[in-house]
């Protein structure tokens, strides 16, 4: 079961807090892993798909991907699997 939890204990800079408010809101309980992309994130995030034409759309982007591993490297989140940018999460 997927368990995201913002606690005091967690000090997160705003790249990791966006990705893990945004894979929160986007969580459901009905589903024991949780399959994202970047570009649902960003989405979630912003309410428009981001454009890779347009730099600050393309700075979102990357924060958000640096989010998602930063996340993953300190065992916040688990990435089960990933192809590009698309990710199966627990």
């Amino acid at each position: 079961m997927l368990k995201l939890f913002i606690g005091k204990s967690k000090e997160l800079d705003e790249k990791e807090m966006a990705v893990l408010v945004a894979l929160n809101g986007m969580y459901s309980v009905k589903l024991e892993q949780m399959i994202t992309s970047i570009d649902c994130l960003g989405y979630f995030i912003t309410g428009r798909f981001l454009k890779t034409a347009i730099k600050r759309d393309r700075t979102m982007l990357e924060n958000i991907r640096t989010g998602i591993h930063s996340l993953a490297g300190r065992k916040i989140i688990t990435i089960l699997d990933q192809s590009g940018d698309n990710y199966l999460n627990q």
